[in-house]
């Protein structure tokens, strides 16, 4: 039976590739794991807390966290209630079997697994040739700018966006202009964007509007295909509702700053341009507006200038998207214009070269197969091939890689996380704890960091410990009955207070903390801890609910399981050159 069931070339062929991308995976961390530490970035300190904050819940027996006790300065942070923390979770169980730095780089590996094997799954899906989708599958696991997010920036909330962003388009594609019956793809991928990064999702639903209203007036079946998104983004909301509902919760209960507003600072395009020529990933905070798409993006942009008739109509579109974006990011593009609008949160205008990137990625793996098998003068073999390929654009990466984690701005000792330290509380700064304080308490931060809160308006000192996933606030007297204390902690919906088995009745103080009076349950210790509301708990059984669901649409359908698709796209199919 076992050499029976190698005779099927599919499965032979998926264990190959299955293999293959396993051993990539690891030749993608190996130049930086092998240095022993996590390098210095720019959100390091940030995501290396929330992850060690959901190990240390876990070991405790905590499943649901979200006051930080343990990290971001153990005042309570309830980071996990904004940011999603769902697909943190391998990395914070990889912590039980291996060292913590191991566990990053493991959860690297495992998501550029992941990365390799939604991309090739969407290459075969949308071509119907290995050939192609594994070369779409390298170019964009191994692109400069996704290598940027996670090495130079350990923006790794974006670097877990660009995992599911491929499953997202292509669902988006199959819905507007391929077999409609495919929206759970688009589902799927917008449920994975949003449990990784809010704003990769904004950027992503930002670009989906616009092509939306640019080509929904040219495609067929109008009427069906507006419901099946409505079916989607309906689908994508009942998933998602175990991370929407308690965000939502806190944000329409009081008003909280946008996180690090600043203005839009473009970088000048020749600069952006001269570093992706450099295969430039750098770390420099002078240089960061110059993030670029790559060398090998870049070469894949003029030889698709220099080979725009080979191309089929949806490979012509995708391309001149692909370069419109690379060229938005610059300073070529008025960002200044939406300084005062809400797409100012997306903060930095490289963010947008994911999906730059990831269409570049598809029209060059499109491009450079049809040129080999088209060509007499190249060598068919198959194997030889893919090596010449895979080293084509893993070399330059290397070089790149390798020249970052040889970079003193990479190795400045108190940034650098290693496995003895990391756990060590670095600079306030680097946690963002302004970004979700209530905006009525953000005048307060430093007292709440420094333990001051107020008894009847006079500044007093709490001293704080944590209980697992609760703070305790301790007095060092008793205070009299019915005094008002405004404890050194922020008010947020759910929170409650404790003195013993009574729970207080809260408020919120005018300087935005907790307060409550003291009535006949005086005392010198105060617990403050989250207590989820119905609606958090409705909102994970509908979320388990809705993704068994989504599973069962996915496998067990028939109509679903067809690799069916581009039933139009303005009439495009794939022997349409332009």
């Amino acid at each position: 039976m076992f050499k029976m069931y190698f005779r099927d070339t599919h499965v032979v062929k998926m264990f190959v590739f299955t293999v293959l991308f396993i051993v990539l995976s690891f030749v993608f961390v190996f130049p930086v794991a092998s240095h022993g530490i996590i390098l210095s970035s720019d959100d390091a300190p940030y995501h290396i807390a929330r992850i060690n904050e959901i190990y240390e819940n876990f070991k405790e027996g905590n499943f649901f966290p979200v006051l930080s006790t343990h990290t971001f300065a153990k005042i309570g942070y309830p980071v996990n209630l904004f940011y999603p923390w769902f697909t943190l979770i391998p990395f914070a169980l990889l912590r039980f079997i291996v060292s913590p730095v191991a566990a990053i780089y493991l959860g690297i590996a495992f998501y550029t697994w992941l990365t390799f094997l939604v991309t090739f799954f969407v290459g075969k899906r949308m071509t119907s040739s290995d050939k192609k989708a594994l070369l779409f599958s390298i170019l964009y696991v191994f692109a400069t700018y996704r290598t940027i997010d996670i090495y130079t920036r350990f923006a790794l909330g974006e670097f877990l966006a660009t995992v599911f962003l491929p499953i997202s388009l292509y669902g988006f594609y199959e819905v507007m202009f391929g077999n409609r019956k495919n929206w759970p793809f688009l589902t799927l991928g917008m449920t994975l964007l949003i449990f990784s990064h809010v704003l990769s999702t904004f950027i992503v639903t930002l670009f989906f509007a616009l092509v939306f209203l640019c080509s929904f007036w040219n495609i067929n079946g109008k009427i069906s295909r507006l419901l099946s998104m409505i079916k989607a983004v309906i689908a994508t909301v009942l998933c998602s509702a175990a991370y929407l509902i308690p965000f939502l919760e806190q944000e329409l209960m009081q008003k909280f700053p946008q996180p690090s507003k600043m203005p839009f600072s473009p970088g000048a395009f020749s600069k952006i341009l001269m570093s992706s020529l450099d295969n430039n990933v750098l770390r420099n905070v002078n240089f960061s507006n110059y993030y670029g798409i790559g060398f090998v993006c870049v070469a894949i942009c003029v030889f698709g200038v220099m080979n725009l008739k080979k191309m089929n109509k949806l490979n012509y579109i995708l391309f001149w998207i692909g370069i419109l974006i690379f060229l938005m990011a610059s300073s070529l593009f008025p960002w200044s214009l939406f300084d005062n609008t809400p797409i100012n949160v997306i903060q930095f205008p490289f963010r947008i070269l994911s999906i730059g990137t990831l269409l570049l990625s598809f029209v060059g793996a499109n491009l450079i197969i049809d040129t080999i098998e088209d060509s007499a003068h190249i060598n068919h073999h198959s194997g030889m091939q893919i090596v010449i390929l895979i080293g084509l654009v893993v070399v330059p990466w290397y070089s790149s890689v390798v020249a970052l984690v040889n970079s003193p701005d990479s190795n400045q000792s108190e940034y650098t996380f290693d496995s003895k330290n990391i756990n060590r509380e670095t600079n306030i700064s680097g946690y963002y704890l302004d970004q979700y304080t209530p905006r009525k308490a953000i005048k307060n931060l430093n007292n709440i960091i420094n333990g001051n809160g107020y008894i009847n308006g006079k500044i007093v000192h709490f001293a704080r410990n944590t209980d697992q996933s609760s703070i305790k606030f301790h007095l060092k007297h008793r205070i009299s009955s019915n005094a008002v204390i405004e404890l050194p902690f922020a008010y947020y919906d759910n929170v409650v207070v404790m003195v013993g088995k009574n729970r207080m009745k809260i408020d919120e103080s005018s300087n935005g903390l907790i307060q409550l009076k003291t009535g006949k349950h005086n005392s010198d210790t105060y617990t403050v801890k989250y207590s989820m509301s119905k609606m958090d708990m409705i909102s994970i059984l509908v979320t388990l609910a809705s993704i068994l669901g989504l599973i069962w649409i996915c496998f067990f359908r028939k109509d679903f399981r067809s690799k069916k698709s581009f039933s139009n796209f303005v009439n495009i199919h794939d022997d349409d050159k332009i």
